[in-house]
C-alpha cells in the first residue's frame, strides 16, 4: 500500500499493525480474536468495496452498525480512502434521522439486513444512492489500495450531539481534531502495555478507536447501548475474567450496574475510566469498595470537548466528605489540554470575552484547545450560539455551570438552563438529584419549575410507604409540591443524566 498521510487518523492504527501485526486488537462479543495484521486486510478488502462501487474520497457514509467488528472494519476502510462515516444514535426517531441525512448529506449507507429493511420507512434514506450490506469476515490478503491524502482540516467523521428538538448539531471531527483529542485522552486511559496477555473494555466507541490506534487490545462488552434496562452485567463481569481485562472505560450508569452486581471483592480491573455523566461520591465510594485495589478515574468533558477536567475516586470522595455535594460536585482540575474559564450566566453573543477571576464565583465553564471542536456541519446559528473567538482562540460555551474553589479545582453545579431562580433564591436541580437518590426508598428525582411553582419530582424504587422520605423533601425544600413519577426519563446515550426536556413533556398533563 502506499504511504498514508501522517494527518489520516488511520495512520495512527497503521503504525500499530506495523508495530505489532500479530498481537490481537478486538476480541468480538463471540470470543473471535482479530490481530491488528488481520484487521487491516479486512478493512482493506472493505475499502476496496467502497472504491469498487464508486465511493470516492470526500464522501459521506451513513454508518448504522452496532458496537462489534463489522463497525470498526467499516470505519477504518473509509479512513483508508479518505471517506467520512456519519454516526446517528441507534434509538433516533424516524423524523430526526430525517432531518440528520438532510443534513448530512451521505453518499452511502451501510446496516444490517434487519435495520436496511426497517431504513425503507425514511425517505432520506431512500435517497442514498448506494446501500451495502456488513463488511465480510473471510481473511483475504489485500496488497494494495489506491493512494489517497488527507489534510489535518479535513473531516475524518461526522457525529450528531443528543438532543431531539431543534436543527441538529452534527460534530465536524476533523483529522487534526481527533489526533488532538487522541492525544488528550491517552495519558488518562494508560493501560499494562508491558502484558501482551492483558486486554481493555471501551465501553464508549471512541476509546476503542484510541485503542487501535495505540497497539492495546480491546474486548467488545457484550451488551447494546440502546437497551441500558437489560444490562447484564454478569456477561461483562465473565468477559472481563475470561480476557484478563485490566481496564475498563464506561459511563456511571452500567459502572453502578456492575459494582451493585458483585457478590465479593473483586481484585482483576486495575482502572475504571468513567465518562458520560455525574459520579457522585456515593457511587465513587461503591466502586472503591467493591473493586479493590482499582485505580478510578472520573473524566469531566462534552462531545465537543473530551476531556476538560478529571479526578480521581479517592480525590473525589475525600473532597466531599469536606463539602457536600449538594454544595456542588468535584470535577477536578483542568486538564492539561484544556483551558478552562468561566464567563457570566448572561453573556451575549458578540459581547466582549471577559472571563471571571474570582474564586467560588459561580459562571458558565468555557475551555479551549487543540481538542476542542471548532463547528459543526452547515450549522452557523449553532456556532454562533456555542463558539466564542477571542484573539483567534475558539473558547467553547458548554453550557454548564460551575465554579473554581481556592485550590483551582472545577466544581460543577449542572446545566445552565436548568438553574432555577425563584422569590430571590437560585436553586441547582443538578444538586438536588444528589440530595434526593439518597433518600430512603427513592432512586432518584428532582427539582423542576412550573408557573412559578417549586415542584419535587420523585421516583420510588417500589410503591412501599414513602412518608419518610416525603417528611425529608418537606425539611430541605419547604413550600414545594411533590410529584411521584413512575420513571424520570434519562439521556438516551449513557443512562446517567436526567433528560428535563422529556420530564418537563411528560408532566405537562400532570401539573395544572
Amino acid at each position: 500500500m502506499s504511504e498514508i498521510s501522517n494527518f489520516n487518523i488511520v495512520s495512527l492504527f497503521d503504525k500499530s499493525a506495523d508495530n505489532c501485526p500479530d498481537k490481537i486488537a478486538l476480541i468480538d462479543k463471540d470470543d473471535t480474536e482479530y490481530s491488528f495484521e488481520k484487521l487491516r486486510q479486512l478493512a482493506f478488502l472493505q475499502a476496496s468495496v467502497f472504491s469498487s462501487k464508486g465511493i470516492l474520497r470526500g464522501d459521506r457514509i451513513l454508518v448504522f452498525i452496532p458496537m462489534r467488528i463489522e463497525l470498526y472494519i467499516t470505519v477504518l476502510a473509509l479512513f483508508y480512502i479518505g471517506v467520512t462515516p456519519v454516526f446517528l444514535d441507534e434509538w433516533v426517531s424516524i423524523e430526526r434521522l430525517d432531518v440528520c441525512c438532510r443534513l448530512a448529506k451521505c453518499k452511502g449507507f451501510i446496516a444490517p439486513l434487519k435495520l436496511r429493511i426497517m431504513a425503507v420507512a425514511s425517505k432520506e434514506l431512500r435517497r442514498i444512492k448506494f446501500w451495502f450490506g456488513m463488511p465480510s469476515l473471510k481473511f483475504k490478503n489485500v496488497m494494495h489500495l489506491e493512494s489517497y491524502s488527507t489534510s489535518e482540516n479535513d473531516t475524518a467523521l461526522i457525529t450528531f450531539t443528543t438532543g431531539s428538538t431543534g436543527v441538529p448539531k452534527a460534530a465536524n471531527r476533523t483529522h487534526g481534531f481527533l489526533k488532538a483529542q487522541f492525544a488528550a485522552l491517552q495519558p488518562l486511559l494508560e493501560t499494562d502495555q508491558q502484558n501482551k496477555n492483558s486486554a481493555d473494555m471501551p465501553m464508549l466507541p471512541i476509546v476503542l478507536l484510541l485503542n487501535l490506534g495505540n497497539g492495546t487490545t480491546s474486548v467488545i462488552a457484550d451488551f447494546k447501548p440502546s437497551k441500558p434496562l437489560k444490562f447484564d452485567s454478569g456477561k461483562i463481569l465473565d468477559q472481563i475474567i475470561k480476557h484478563k481485562v485490566v481496564s475498563i472505560t464506561t459511563s456511571p450508569y452500567y459502572a453502578a450496574r456492575l459494582a451493585e452486581n458483585l457478590k465479593a471483592e473483586f481484585s482483576g480491573l486495575r482502572k475504571m475510566l468513567i465518562g458520560g455523566g455525574p459520579v457522585f461520591p456515593d457511587l465513587a465510594e461503591t466502586i472503591c469498595n467493591k473493586f479493590s485495589g482499582l485505580d478510578l478515574l472520573v473524566v469531566y468533558g462534552s462531545t465537543e470537548a473530551e476531556p476538560i477536567s478529571h479526578t480521581s475516586g479517592k480525590d473525589l470522595i475525600d473532597f466531599h466528605v469536606v463539602i457536600s455535594a449538594d454544595k456542588g460536585l468535584l470535577v477536578g482540575f483542568p486538564d492539561t489540554s484544556a483551558n478552562v474559564k468561566l464567563i457570566s450566566f448572561d453573556y451575549k453573543t458578540g459581547n466582549e470575552f471577559i472571563p471571571y477571576t474570582d474564586i467560588n464565583q459561580p459562571g458558565e465553564i468555557c475551555v479551549s484547545g487543540n481538542h476542542v471542536l471548532e463547528k459543526y456541519i452547515d450549522n452557523a446559528v449553532a456556532e454562533k450560539q456555542n463558539k466564542i473567538w477571542h484573539e483567534g482562540v475558539c473558547w467553547h460555551r458548554t453550557g454548564d455551570a460551575g465554579y473554581f474553589d481556592s485550590d483551582g479545582r472545577l466544581i460543577l453545579l449542572g446545566r445552565c438552563v436548568e438553574i432555577i431562580h425563584l422569590n430571590g433564591q437560585v436553586y441547582y436541580p443538578f444538586l438536588a438529584e444528589y440530595i434526593f437518590q439518597k433518600l430512603p426508598g427513592i432512586l432518584r428525582g428532582t427539582l423542576v419549575l412550573k408557573e412559578q411553582r417549586l415542584l419535587v419530582v420523585l421516583q420510588s424504587e417500589s410503591d412501599l410507604d414513602n412518608n419518610e422520605a416525603l417528611k425529608l423533601v418537606a425539611e430541605k425544600f419547604p413550600l414545594t409540591s411533590v410529584i411521584f413519577h413512575k420513571q424520570i426519563p434519562m439521556d438516551q446515550r449513557h443512562h446517567s443524566k436526567i433528560d428535563y426536556v422529556k420530564l418537563r413533556e411528560e408532566l405537562k398533563s400532570r401539573i395544572n
